[in-house]
């Protein structure tokens, strides 16, 4: 007989400093439409500091009937949570931490279901979307992929359907009988708490009606985001979880049953592979460390270990059998050359002719003079596999064959960060196309193992069309057809290639009307006669800022060419319409502009043959966007980039050449030209021209008593942006450190007083990333608050010292041979979180300015320039960084890019062509 209870659920909130999110996940129950007065509400207070009582108490006073509210002595997460379930007075039990909260209409349909299944489960699991700093679901969101089911965990197929989570879970509650979180545990006590209950009947409901919203905070300061940095993930986890589970399940079965080895090899995974423990754990607690991980891996079988569908890096899969066997798991592959089949025993196997991952990766095909060239990612770890002889790479076209150079491809810095080898080789090769006729020539890359050679299926970067991604792809490169499939790449060059292509564009189209896109087939189809008509009008070269503004160099140089055009070119401005009126206005009386949400834009963007501009991002190489696989094969352009300021950090990570396929970067200084070339940039020597940036032209000095401070942004701190990079309002941002360092500069009393004494006014702005942000500042009769887009050159022109932290603004200002001061209270962290890392400018060293750390010694260094009249002690750093300080940068980006380009009937041409070569001599020299 079931018990009586008063309410349908109790709700179990720990609290402890969550002020700034109580509300929200309380309001998220109160709306529940199940109603809330079939909720109880239990609330333990653990003895927060912060003002989280009041609101709690608010709630109790208006819901007394089903809100416990508890303050106890500060006993941690576990202890609060288990000091509430003597409240419990429901026939189902969940928990909500306070700053996450619940779908409106989850407790109703997880009540629903429960009812359905009560006999059969103890535990109904909801599924887990991230909410602030990122939208993504859970890691573990895989097993709900086959739909709301019950899973029997004693089933092979649900071994890999762990549940990590007991606050995204709804219990029976007389299930749960004397289990309890276990205090000794940081991180894991709710994975050994719930899978305990689940493991009474090996079985869980899953529910894809219900959704529990964790909180992935911008700040960056959860325990989840540290955890690597504590010794308990490290020690207690490994004892007081996963052993302790391994235990538990011993007792009740007999043995670690396969459901919970791949429960805790999930969780295990996390740490092996990463060195961060070599940081955070001396000497003997790492070999302590070491032999619990090895005791813990001697029972999961090998085949879990070699088949959790989350961690399918084979570097983890590496070093965990090293720890388990005390020798690589490579070694022991076996090759099977009758089904071209590398196999580990009868756990796992990979058949390389016809494998779906990323072991073999084509990421640049090019055409010219008449020759083929491409470059390929190859896992690294293939190499390894040596038990049947020696691995070699060769590619072959046709009846030409190359054995590559295979150099170690490292742009994410994992060797650095990570402390473990870099996941693939770059192999670069090419071919004479000279013998190609109609008839197509296969390229495939074969592995040679010992004696054996097998070829090795590919996938391709997003620059390249294939028919993985569009059935009926296929690229033309002057008179040559590619045509990229899993197992080969063809090339052919078509007797008559206008048919060929009319031929193959009815059958693009016809395949896009066949998978319900008629949008994307009209575009195709419009787009030849769209070409036709705008023949004759000039070769079209696309310039940009960013998406909703400009008054960067893309504008300075749009300017400049319309000023001086090319014979032949057509230049025109792209930008977003939600840019100002007044933006829009100015870009339109310089000459053609473009809007991205125009009707004709994305035909206009397949026709470009140059896109230059200030900003790498998505939408200026990519106006198709996700459907980019469909028309690929028709971007043409060169990419020509001129960063939106000088290159001082190391973003080879995402500002590489597979990334972005840029032709040409453009410099400033000879330190910036080397690191990119000497960097993980893939960019040759050719392709690194110091030229100077364009918006340095227009720079000009006006100079005034203001102090400007303009910080750069900061990546960790996600609520303030959307997935474009604009501005949206964070309500968390004023809880920021960045925040409360800017807000405490600029009212400062000292600084203040100091500003008022010589006369001084202030003028604070926000990156353009956190404009929105501006109202939260506080604002005196010294600092004014800039709440909107900013004239750069009309400040930088009239403030007289300028107050920034990593931006790369302070080259523009240093260009006008202003002191800077630098702000790097958070040094550390940037460099973690950004999205570049420390590159070859060292601040202390080549910086403009003196760089602080803390408050107090940035409003020293401030008083100290202001007493001296703005004076710049640091001019001999600028004069030895910039090659040009000049106003003619345009003039050379221009001269690049003609020199770069096929030749274009221009009479001043000759001269801009000669000039560029002498450029190069002079920079090579």
């Amino acid at each position: 007989m079931q018990q009586e209870h008063k309410y349908l659920f109790s709700v179990i909130m720990p609290i402890y400093n969550v002020e700034d999110y109580v509300e929200e996940a309380i309001l998220s129950l109160v709306n529940q439409t199940i109603g809330f007065d079939k909720i109880q509400l239990i609330m333990i207070n653990d003895g927060s500091p912060d003002n989280s009582e009041a609101i709690c108490l608010k709630y109790k006073e208006m819901y007394p009937d089903n809100i416990v509210y508890q303050k106890i002595p500060n006993g941690g997460v576990s202890n609060a949570r288990n000091t509430a379930f003597q409240y419990v007075d429901a026939k189902y039990l969940t928990f909500l931490d306070p700053d996450d909260k619940w779908e409106e209409s989850s407790f109703e349909n997880a009540y629903r279901f429960f009812e359905e299944h009560y006999d059969e489960i103890d535990v109904l699991a909801a599924r887990i979307q991230f909410f602030e700093a990122n939208e993504n679901f859970h890691s573990l969101d895989y097993k709900f992929e086959k739909g709301t089911r019950v899973a029997n965990l004693d089933d092979k197929e649900e071994w890999y359907s762990v549940q990590s989570t007991a606050a995204t879970t709804f219990i029976r509650s007389d299930a749960v009988g004397d289990i309890r979180f276990d205090s000794r545990l940081k991180y894991g006590e709710d994975s050994t708490f719930i899978n305990k209950i689940m493991l009474k009947k090996k079985k869980i409901g899953l529910i894809c009606e219900a959704l529990y919203l964790y909180r992935r905070r911008s700040s960056g300061n959860s325990a989840v985001n540290n955890q690597v940095n504590d010794k308990s993930f490290y020690i207690n986890s490994l004892v007081y979880y996963h052993m302790e589970l391994m235990r538990y399940c011993e007792e009740l079965y007999g043995e670690v049953i396969p459901y919970v080895q791949s429960m805790i090899a999930y969780d295990l995974y996390w740490r092996i592979g990463y060195n961060n423990y070599l940081d955070v754990l001396d000497e003997q607690e790492q070999k302590e460390y070491l032999e619990r991980l090895r005791l813990l891996l001697e029972k999961i079988d090998d085949y879990i270990l070699l088949n959790n569908p989350k961690h399918k890096k084979m570097f983890k899969r590496n070093e965990a059998f090293k720890i388990k066997y005390g020798k690589s798991l490579y070694e022991m592959i076996d090759y099977d050359k009758e089904n071209a089949t590398l196999r580990y025993k009868d756990a796992w196997s990979l058949d390389l002719p016809n494998q779906k991952g990323k072991v073999c990766k084509i990421a640049a095909i090019d055409v010219k003079d008449d020759k083929l060239f491409v470059d390929v990612f190859i896992a690294q770890w293939l190499f390894e596999c040596n038990k049947d002889g020696e691995v070699k790479l060769k590619l072959q076209l046709g009846n030409q064959v190359v054995e590559p150079v295979l150099e170690a491809y490292d742009p994410h810095n994992v060797v650095e960060k990570l402390r473990h080898e870099s996941y693939y080789y770059l192999a670069k090769c090419e071919f004479s196309l000279k013998d190609v006729a109609e008839k197509e020539v296969i390229f495939k890359p074969i592995l040679c193992i010992g004696e054996n050679e097998t070829p090795v299926s590919m996938v391709f970067s997003k620059f390249i069309s294939n028919k993985n991604m569009f059935e009926t792809s296929y690229t033309v490169f002057g008179e040559y057809v590619v045509r990229c499939m899993r197992r080969s790449i063809r090339v052919s060059k078509p007797k008559d290639l206008p048919a060929y292509v009319e031929k193959a564009e009815k059958k693009c189209i016809k395949y896009l009307k066949k998978i319900g896109r008629k949008d994307l087939a009209k575009i195709r189809a419009k787009y030849p006669k769209f070409k036709k008509k705008q023949e004759g009008k000039g070769s079209i070269w696309l310039f940009s800022d960013r998406i909703d503004n400009a008054g960067d160099s893309g504008e300075v140089l749009f300017k400049y060419i319309c000023e001086n055009t090319p014979n032949g070119v057509r230049p025109i401005f792209t930008i977003g319409r939600d840019a100002s009126d007044e933006v829009k206005a100015r870009l339109e009386a310089i000459g053609e502009v473009l809007y991205f949400e125009d009707e004709e834009f994305k035909l206009y963007f397949l026709l470009a043959d140059k896109i230059i501009s200030s900003s790498a991002g998505e939408f200026t190489i990519n106006a198709f966007e996700d459907d980019r696989k469909y028309f690929v094969d028709l971007y043409h352009f060169d990419f020509y980039f001129m960063n939106h300021g000088v290159n001082c950090g190391d973003c080879s990570g995402w500002l590489n050449k597979y990334n972005k396929d840029i032709k040409i970067f453009f410099n400033t200084g000879v330190k910036e030209r080397q690191a990119i070339i000497d960097g993980r940039y893939n960019m040759t020597e050719e392709q690194c021209v110091i030229t100077g940036l364009p918006r340095f032209d227009a720079l000009y000095d006006d100079r005034k008593k203001q102090l400007l401070v303009l910080p750069s942004w900061r990546k960790s701190i996600k609520g303030a942006y959307d997935d474009k990079t604009s501005s949206v309002y964070f309500d968390g941002f004023v809880n920021t450190d960045y925040y409360k360092f800017y807000n405490g500069l600029i009212n400062d009393e000292r600084l203040l007083a100091k500003m008022r004494e010589k006369g001084y006014t202030g003028l604070f702005c926000l990156h353009p990333i956190f404009r929105k942000q501006a109202v939260d500042f506080k604002q005196n009769d010294v600092f004014a608050i800039n709440e909107g887009f900013i004239d750069y050159n009309k400040v930088f022109a009239e403030s007289s010292v300028m107050v920034t932290d990593y931006s790369t603004i302070a080259f523009d200002f240093a260009y006008l041979k202003k002191p800077i001061v630098y702000t790097q209270f958070d040094k550390e962290e940037f460099y973690e979180t950004q999205t570049y890392d420390k590159g070859f400018f060292e601040y202390e060293d080549d910086g403009f300015g003196p760089v602080c750390y803390d408050l107090d010694s940035a409003v020293d260094a401030l008083i100290k320039i202001i007493d001296n009249d703005c004076k710049n002690d640091y001019i001999d750093r600028v004069e030895n960084f910039f090659v040009n300080i000049d106003k003619n940068n345009s003039k050379r980006v221009i001269d690049a890019v003609l020199a770069d380009s096929a030749p274009i009937p221009a009479t001043s041409a000759t001269s801009n062509v000669s000039f560029f070569k002498k450029l190069i001599q002079k920079i090579k020299g």
